[in-house]
């Protein structure tokens, strides 16, 4: 809500210390209104229940709306965590390391999904939440050789977020009942400085991921809409999703063409089916 993701057309992607991706969709409190005996219709059935998809959370926001989503414990901490890792301890060392990524990044999409040196993370350094709550679960990096350098690393941190944001999406996806595609609203310090990172949600989702700075407190600021909307009337309730909040867009990333995220996500898919079996032993 404070990120103006009122509606079923956009999408808020939240990365700071951790992340989460999550969706208000348009469903009233149906009256229990049972029908008396004696007046059943043999057609009749009790109204469809709205489920949320499997490794997904929901809750009410009010009479009127839902919201569906998930999160991640680890979002920009996982990169925190890297550049510590690494030694990246100035600025001046991220950027270069950073301007080496977005290098690499060039390079494996023109080479294609066999390019040599690629890197698969699982970013579960705090455990998993969305999309398979596997208990134990933790972080692993694949492919590491003598030859792997710093920016492979980091790169692998940075896509293996991305790719777990994406498995959120594509369910939250699921639960639409509109054909058009939506609008991605993204938030949060890891993003806000991080041009490769918003680039490569676009990519990987293949929607449009805008930046608007009128939601940097977005969690504030959406209590503040929730709460004078409760305290004017009612109706409001209800309107809250009849009109979208414009958007102030200070970054548009649109999505390239390509495959390459969809081949990641199928070696991170294998990956974690191999691990969860350790996972469950722990």
């Amino acid at each position: 809500i404070g990120s103006k993701c009122c509606t079923s057309s956009r999408i808020a992607v939240t990365i700071g210390t951790s992340a989460a991706s999550r969706i208000c969709l348009r469903y009233p409190i149906q009256p229990n209104a049972p029908t008396p005996a004696g007046d059943e219709d043999e057609g009749d059935s009790p109204p469809q229940l709205l489920q949320a998809p499997k490794g997904l959370f929901m809750y009410r926001i009010n009479r009127h709306h839902i919201l569906i989503g998930g999160a991640l414990t680890d979002g920009g901490s996982v990169f925190e965590w890297a550049t510590k890792f690494l030694n990246l301890t100035t600025k001046e060392a991220i950027g270069r390391c950073m301007e080496d990524v977005e290098a690499i990044a060039r390079s494996e999409r023109q080479k294609g999904s066999n390019h040599a040196g690629r890197l698969t993370m699982i970013p579960f350094l705090s455990g998993e939440r969305s999309t398979g709550y596997r208990t134990g679960a933790s972080g692993a990096v694949v492919g590491l050789t003598r030859q792997t350098t710093a920016a492979q690393f980091v790169k692998s941190c940075l896509d293996g977020v991305t790719l777990r944001i994406q498995a959120i999406v594509q369910l939250i996806l699921q639960s639409r009942a509109d054909e058009d595609r939506p609008t991605v609203l993204v938030s949060g310090k890891a993003l806000e400085s991080n041009a490769y990172w918003r680039q490569s949600l676009a990519d990987a989702l293949g929607l449009q991921v805008v930046m608007d700075s009128d939601t940097n407190e977005g969690t504030s600021r959406g209590v503040a809409r929730l709460v004078a909307m409760s305290l004017s009337s009612a109706q409001n309730d209800e309107a809250m999703s009849l009109s979208e909040e414009p958007i102030h867009a200070d970054v548009t990333c649109m999505p390239n063409v390509s495959t390459y995220f969809d081949t990641c996500a199928i070696e991170q898919e294998g990956l974690l089916d191999a691990l969860t079996p350790l996972y469950n032993s722990m």
